[in-house]
């Protein structure tokens, strides 16, 4: 059976590490027991798969990245939030810091119900810079004990600099959570 495939990943945003730029001598610690690359924050993606008869093509946002650990997840942390989105001039990735749950507890407990939406706020040298992220559950997994869990929106972002021009787009977020 013949096959054919095509991936690219052309960047919008420059890869980077947990807390800079990809340069030389930079950490790749997220924490003390976690490493984090971002290969492609961002991407105009074109994908293109031919296996035998069936072909599929299609195009849009892109991402990569790779993460690993010395101890298993659940050990590691309880929870956290990470999501990616597009909007006007922007391409944003987050994980866990300064992202508050809408309609939920923070710090999440076993209990807490799944947010309804997140909030960002994030001061810099340019002013305070602010994301709404909002959208239906994409994808809801119960993991094997309680208090565990991985969920996954994907929907509307919108957001820029307190006082200036907001913009709308894209995202894609998630919650996973190791409470027991």
């Amino acid at each position: 059976m013949r096959s054919r495939s095509t991936f690219l990943l052309p960047w919008v945003a420059l890869a980077h590490f947990p807390c800079s730029l990809n340069e030389p001598g930079k950490s790749e610690k997220l924490t003390d027991v976690i490493g984090w690359v971002n290969a492609v924050p961002d991407s105009n993606a074109e994908i293109d798969f031919t296996f035998g008869d069936y072909h599929l093509n299609f195009s849009g946002y892109g991402y990569h990245d790779k993460n690993w650990g010395v101890s298993t997840l659940s050990t590691s942390v309880g929870s956290w939030y990470w999501g990616r989105a597009r909007f006007g001039p922007y391409s944003l990735v987050f994980f866990g810091l300064n992202v508050r749950p809408v309609r939920s507890d923070f710090p999440p407990t076993p209990e807490s119900p799944s947010p309804s939406a997140l909030h960002l706020e994030y001061t810099t040298n340019e002013g305070v810079f602010v994301a709404d992220f909002a959208g239906p559950v994409a994808w809801d997994a119960g993991l094997p004990q309680p208090g565990w869990g991985y969920t996954r929106w994907a929907g509307a972002v919108s957001g820029g600099f307190k006082g200036k021009t907001t913009y709308k787009g894209a995202s894609v977020w998630e919650w996973i959570r190791y409470l027991a």
